[in-house]
């Protein structure tokens, strides 16, 4: 660490925010980064907003013992209505303190990063045409 930043590193305290968990608020993120940029007026295929936010979202999620499969835990998060069969087996709110112990948000996939992807998708088509989800895969960063 050199000298001159001593003062500077006293007074810089870190905030752990975790990611958000929900896919359809990640979904609207991404929309409303989208609709700021200069790719506003290009189409997208109905699902790559989808797509990308809910791979954004299982980057982000723990593996739990309450809920072994992430896809589920996934949805569940999200809002979606219970398995009838899970819903003797575990409580929301045990599942989510779960997470929490485990630092489930803090790591993962940023919005950033998708939107980096979607953008160098628009990029490589051009306004030649709609952008697919593969084209964002193929696209990755």
């Amino acid at each position: 660490m050199l000298k001159e930043n001593e003062a500077l590193h006293d007074r810089m305290y870190p905030i752990f925010v975790p990611y958000n968990l929900k896919a359809d608020q990640e979904e609207k993120i991404l929309k409303k980064l989208i609709q700021r940029s200069e790719f506003r007026d290009l189409h997208l295929a109905p699902d790559v907003l989808a797509g990308a936010a809910r791979f954004g979202i299982l980057s982000r999620l723990t593996p739990s013992a309450l809920c072994p499969d992430l896809f589920r835990k996934m949805r569940y998060y999200n809002g979606e209505p219970l398995v009838p069969e899970d819903r003797e087996r575990f409580d929301l709110v045990q599942l989510r303190l779960e997470g929490r112990q485990k630092g489930e948000g803090m790591t993962g996939i940023s919005p950033r990063f998708l939107l980096s992807a979607i953008s160098l998708a628009f990029r490589r088509k051009g306004s030649a045409g709609c952008v697919k989800a593969i084209d964002v895969i193929s696209g990755a960063p």
